[in-house]
Order: C-alpha cells, then structure tokens, then sequence
C-alpha cells in the first residue's frame, strides 16, 4: 500500500495515516489522532542546587529540524505498520512503526538518523560560586550549571475541550494535567515549592525553592478521562506540554554524544493503551497490568499500631517508647533513622553519617533486640545512596573496589548537599557494586539478617536516588532516570527472602511499582497547604495513584522545619499541624509512620515540645492514642483495599473521577474564603477534589488544609457528597447522614477528621463501630 493510508486493519485495530497525521480506532471505538513525529537540535542548560535540592532545565539554543513527513509504507501486515521518509519532506530520514499487542495495546516507534553536527562537545560545566576540589576530583558546586547538546524527538495528539489529563506520577499541586507543562525528570521537590513568600526568600537563601512540578518521581504515563493512556518506554528526560488548547505532546531529550561524523539514531518509544470500556478505572487496571507492575500488601505487622520516628541513642529511644506505651498507644515499631551514628554539621546539627554500619555506642545490638521483644515492636532503620567520605568502613571498601560513581577523569565523583560532608554515590550500573550493595550494604547491614539469617530489622527507608549526578562519566543525563529504579531493585534484591520485612522508597520511574513494597511522598513542610505541605501529600497520592503507586504514606508530622534568621525562613512544628497529620493519615497512611523532623529529637524534652511537637508530647499523646486506635480499627477495610491493589492496580487513596468520574464537580472551586490561600501564599489546591479525596470507593475525607483562626477546636471544613444512589453518606462523628449532591461545612475538632462512609457499604457496620468507639473516648 501506498499514503496515504485508509483503513489499514492491524489486528483489531484501524488505522488511517496520510503525510503528515496519524489515525488510530481501537476496538472498544476509542479514536487517537497525532500529527507526524517532530525533532529539535537544542542546546539545554541544567541547573544542580544544592546538589539535588532543586534542579533546573532551560533551553538555550533551539533548531527545529522539522516534521516527518512520510512518503512510503514499508512493512503493512495484520500485526504492523511502518512507514518512512524525511523531516520537512527532504531533511533526514525518519520512521514511524506501529505494532499492535492484542485488543487493548499498540506499540509505537518514532525513529530519526540525526546527523551529528552538536552545538557543544557533549557536556560543559560552569562552575558556581561555591564549587571545590579535592583529591584530583571536581564535586559540583552551589548552583552549578551544565550545557550540553541534545537531539529532541517530540510526539503529539489531539485532545477534546472537556478531556481531562491525569497521571505522570507524582504531582503534588494538582491532578488535571490540562494547562500544565511539566518535567518527567526525578529530582529533589524543593522547599516551599511556589508557597510564598518562602519560596523567594528560599530560594534566594540556596536555591531549595522547587517549584509546583519538582517531583521525586519520573513516569511518563498520561491517561485521558476518554478511556486512553499515551506511556513513553524512554528513561530521559521527557517534557510533557499540555498548555496548547487542542494539542497535547511529549518531547524526548537524547544527551548528544559529541560525535564528529556520522548520522546517530534516536528513537521515541511506547504505547497507546485504550481500556475495554473506555473508563479510567479500567485504564489503570490495564496500566498495572501491562506496564508498571502491581503493588502488594504490606506485613501484617503495619496494621498494628504507631510506627514512631525516634532517635537520639538507645536511651533516648527507650524513654519515648516507655512513655507511649505507658499511655496505651498501640505501637506497631520503633523507626530510628540514626542507627549508623551522627556528626555535627555546622549550621545543621547533628547529622546521620553515611556509613551504614551499626553505631554500637548508640544503639548496641543486643539492646536492638532486648527492645523489640519488650515493647512488641519492630525495629526499623534508614539508608541512602550516598557514603560519606572518610575513614568509615563501608566507603573505603567501596572506593578501593571502584564502586563509586565517577567523573569524565575516571576519578569519584564527591559531592556536598548544602554543608554536608563529601559524599561519594554507589554506581549501581555497575554490577558488582549493586550485588554488593544488596548483599553486603542492605542485608548484612540494614537489615542485621547475617549473622544467624534472621533480620534484626524488619523495615527501612529507602531515601534519595532521585539525583544521579549529571557529570557523572558516559550519558548521564540519559540513565539518570533509571537509578531511581536500579535502587529500588538493590533495596528489593537485599530483602527478598526476609520474612515480615518492608522497605519504602523515596523515589522511582515508571516500573518502580513492581519492585517497591512501598512508597513515601518524601518531604513535606510543617504545614498544611497544597504548595508543600500536608495537602500536597494527599494530591501526590492521588495523582500518583492513576499510574501504578498504589500503596504508600507520608510523614505524620511532615518534615521540614527551618529556622534561617538572615532570610526569616521559619517552620515550626506545632500541636495543631502534627495532629492534623495524624488525621488525615489515619486514612491515607499505609504505614502509620511519624518522623522526627528535621531539626530531631532535642535532648531536652520541654524545647523539643514547644519548636517540634512529637507524639509523646504531653499536649497531643491522647490524640496520637485515639487516632492510632482508629488507624487499628479500620485495618479490615484496609486489607480490603490491598487486595484491590493486588487484583485491580487501584490505589487506595482515590481522586474523585477514578471513583465518580460523570461528576464534574471535583474540577469545581470550593467555597473556602479565597482569602485563604492568599493569606496562606499558596493559591494551589481550590477545587473539591483537590481538597477531599475517596478511601477505596466506600468513604470520603475532607483534611483540614488551613489553619482556622476561631483555633482548631471550631475548624468547620466544606465537604462535597455526591450522588448515594441506593444508600447515605453518614457523617462518622455525628451520624447524620446526607443522600447527596450536597455541598456544606462540617464541623472538625481537633482529632476528629471529617469522614463520611457509604452505608450501602459492606464495612458500614466496621464503620459505625469505629466511629462510636472512638466518640466516646
């Protein structure tokens, strides 16, 4: 056959293809339409702050190479279609395949043989105002740009006026994509991130701003409210646009290789996924099922209580334990994230070290077990991709047996995050270096599990590897991505095998479901907005929910605390904030997990009750005892929904088009007092579904996302019930009940979040039970 193209059957497939535009009819009727690939020769600046704190991509220079125009077909069977010819009709050559894989999937290939005529020599850096040396090796300094030369292919598609984008992992300002131009780049989130006036003086202070698409997550997954999913194979840097009315695309970015000679070829991978009956909730069973892997559930042991962050050496450890037991808080385990040992940092404080091996002065090992068996605990601990530089065992062995990522001299490549030590990162595209990381570093050390082949530890955090340096020798800025997942995978490698043990992961990409028992939305800051606090978290959840993240948690108490008195950057944790968080991840917390914050645990326990409320303290230990018992009680329900997130791929925590998606209403403003986010500094997250989100199908919640100035006991939140059908949402703390549409202001005292369940629900018994257990307390 010759174009244009009509008809062409691929299976149960259509499609249509004429020079410059693509038709593609799945069976279930579902019609994509994209113009002809397009390829760009672009110079890009990147900007590494604060080493990972926030990066930054600009394009200097851009070339349009032109659109492929196709002029043949050179393959047309039942199962492909690939057509060629050239970037504006006469330029180079391209291709364009398509290959379908059943009823519900078509794989796609864009391909272009770029000549290799760089604008730059491959990668050049400038360094900023405050980069060193040491040793030979160039770490990367404050505020460090790079250039370098990249071959961009770009794929687009044509969208309806009322068509809803959602996906791209986490996003933690909103969840309609539409408008919106984002990075598919893993990264630090940033502080502040759009809060002002924070950000700007943020910012300023060490460019830690981030912005509202800074995101720890890389997943280049993109589902339509019309039944259809446009996912990139591609690990670089992908940039999705979605501004244009009408037109949506993503670019792909090829770090040039310098190359003198010679044409190289690039190629734009992936597929178009149509679910069988059109609906979102279909497409992410589909997603799961096809492309990022399926999510299972955690030891039972999670459901059992408090997991508290705690820290300060073992005495200090025993001491907050003894106190909440003494206070009847069900406790599930002890997290403590300074098991290796800390150091002074000036202008921080102590700082754990980045051995990861057992400080024994401050935790001894028998100690370890004597508290696990005396509390009924599991001990958990924390690691990172990152060995301080020094003396310390394990960084020496990795240095002398090479497994440290290196720069262009072949030399390690060491690195400072603000004040921190040096650091050097394990090359995990290294193969011996990722057996020994998940052998030696993870089992041995981590988990303790070597010595008699039963783990000491039975949980850790999996933190950081969402910045593979970009200076690092070969195409760094291509693999950068894949780390994410390669961490992931050493953590699950080092596991596996373990009875009762869970990791959760900071970071990841598109496949990272398959391999992380669990995630965790990272940091967030010590206050309630959708900017970057508490509120961001839950928009992340629900975001990161339409591709594949289904089961993870956040911080309860957050973890950003600042004091920086030249900027007036302050962050305190109070009573208010730390239980607000404890209400809303009663709900959304697959691990009911506190952090100590990032100014820890102060030895002395009156200051550390007035600048970074704890669990403990004496003006918040009832509610942490009341809301972990209602964490508890509603762990059936929970189960329920793990195994949703096994069969099905649906996350627990639930935006309102996966669960009502012919309500128009979650892209509504809410009736919040405007002035609320103008006060606050963060005008993100006012609309319904921004603000309120479904547990499962069966229970909806309305967080607190503000402080009230009447005081927290006479906060009223606005909560939008739709449609019941054959049942009621009845309100938990009172028992009313509303059949719905409606839309009206609900009381929330402190410790008593507002949450309505469905009482056609077969948990509504569980429910009610719950709900007047915990009133009369």
């Amino acid at each position: 056959p010759s174009l244009p193209l009509r008809g062409h059957a691929l299976g149960q497939w259509h499609v249509d293809a004429w020079h410059e535009e693509l038709r593609v009819s799945s069976p279930a009727g579902v019609e994509w339409v994209s113009p002809a690939p397009a390829a760009f020769a672009r110079v890009r600046s990147f900007a590494e702050r604060m080493t990972g704190f926030y990066t930054e991509h600009k394009v200097l220079r851009s070339d349009f190479l032109g659109q492929c125009q196709l002029a043949r077909v050179e393959q047309a069977d039942a199962r492909t279609l690939a057509m060629a010819g050239r970037l504006g009709g006469d330029g180079q050559a391209c291709r364009v395949e398509l290959a379908v894989d059943g009823a519900q999937q078509m794989r796609f290939v864009a391909r272009v043989a770029m000549r290799q005529a760089p604008l730059l020599p491959g990668m050049v850096s400038a360094p900023g105002g405050r980069a060193f040396s040491l040793n030979g090796s160039e770490p990367i300094g404050w505020g460090e740009r790079h250039k370098y030369a990249s071959a961009e292919l770009a794929w687009s598609w044509r969208v309806q006026p009322r068509e809803r984008i959602v996906g791209g992992g986490e996003q933690y300002s909103y969840v309609n994509l539409a408008g919106r131009r984002l990075r598919i780049w893993a990264s630090d989130n940033g502080i502040g991130r759009g809060w002002q006036d924070f950000s700007s003086k943020s910012e300023f202070a060490g460019g830690l701003a981030g912005d509202e698409t800074t995101t720890y997550s890389a997943v280049p997954a993109f589902l339509s409210s019309r039944g259809y999913a446009v996912v990139l194979d591609n690990p670089e840097l992908v940039v999705a646009d979605f501004e244009q009315p009408g037109l949506a695309s993503t670019t792909v970015s090829f770090q040039h290789t310098g190359v003198p000679a010679g044409e190289q070829d690039f190629a734009l991978t992936g597929r178009l996924l149509v679910s069988a009956d059109a609906s979102l909730r279909g497409l992410v069973s589909l997603l799961t099922a096809a492309v990022t892997g399926r999510m299972h559930a955690p030891p039972e042991w999670t459901q059992t209580g408090l997991v508290v962050g705690t820290e300060g050496g073992h005495l200090h450890v025993a001491r907050h334990l003894e106190i909440l037991s003494a206070h009847n808080v069900s406790l599930a385990g002890a997290w403590i994230q300074d098991w290796s040992g800390v150091q002074t940092v000036p202008g921080r404080g102590d700082q754990v070290v980045w051995n990861w091996q057992l400080d024994e002065t401050m935790y001894p090992k028998q100690w370890l077990r004597d508290v696990a068996l005396e509390h009924k605990v599991k001990v958990l601990t924390y690691v990172n991709d990152r060995l301080t530089v020094g003396t310390h065992n394990v960084y020496a062995e990795a240095e002398r047996r090479g497994f440290l990522v290196k720069n262009s001299s072949g030399l390690p490549l060491l690195r400072r995050q603000g004040q921190t030590p040096l650091f050097g990162t394990v090359d995990l595209f290294n193969r011996s270096a990722f057996e020994w990381w998940s052998n030696t570093v993870v089992r041995c050390n981590v988990l303790m599990a070597c010595d008699d082949g039963v783990p000491l530890v039975h949980g850790f955090m999996n933190d950081y590897a969402d910045d593979f340096p970009v200076t690092a020798a070969g195409h760094a800025m291509d693999v950068h991505n894949r780390y994410t997942a390669l961490f992931t995978a050493a953590a699950a490698q080092g596991a596996r095998g373990l009875e009762d043990v869970l990791f959760f992961s900071r970071s990841g990409n598109l496949t990272s479901p398959s391999l992380a028992p669990m995630f965790w939305l990272g940091d967030q800051n010590t206050n309630l907005d959708a900017c970057d606090g508490v509120q961001s978290a839950v928009i992340a959840m629900m975001s990161s929910g339409f591709t594949g993240w289904s089961i993870t948690h956040a911080d309860i108490g957050a973890f950003t605390e600042m004091l920086m008195k030249p900027w007036d950057l302050q962050l305190v944790r109070t009573d208010s904030m730390l239980v607000r968080s404890m209400e809303v991840s009663v709900f959304t917390n697959a691990l009911f997990r506190s952090h100590p914050g990032l100014v820890g645990v102060l030895k002395d326990p009156d200051m550390l009750c007035r600048v970074n409320v704890q669990p403990w303290c004496p003006r918040v230990i009832q509610h942490t005892r009341d809301l972990t018992t209602l964490f508890v009680r509603l762990a059936p329900y929970r189960k329920a929904l793990f195994e949703e997130a096994e069969k099905h791929g649906w996350p627990l925590v639930r935006h309102g088009l996966l669960v009502r998606p012919e309500d128009p209403a979650w892209f509504n403003a809410t009736k919040n007092d405007p002035e609320v986010y103008t006060r606050s500094g963060c005008e993100a997250g006012n609309e319904i579904g921004l603000s309120q989100f479904f547990w499962g199908d069966d229970i909806i919640v309305a967080p607190v996302v503000f402080e009230d100035p009447a005081g927290p006991n006479k906060t009223r939140v606005w909560a939008y019930l739709p449609d019941g059908g054959s049942g009621a949402w009845e309100h938990c703390w009172t028992s009313r009940q509303e059949t719905g549409p409606s839309y009206s202001s609900w009381p929330a005292p402190l410790g008593q979040p507002a949450f309505f369940f469905h009482t056609g629900s077969r948990f509504a018994s569980l429910f009610r039970t719950a709900c007047r257990a915990s009133s009369s307390r």
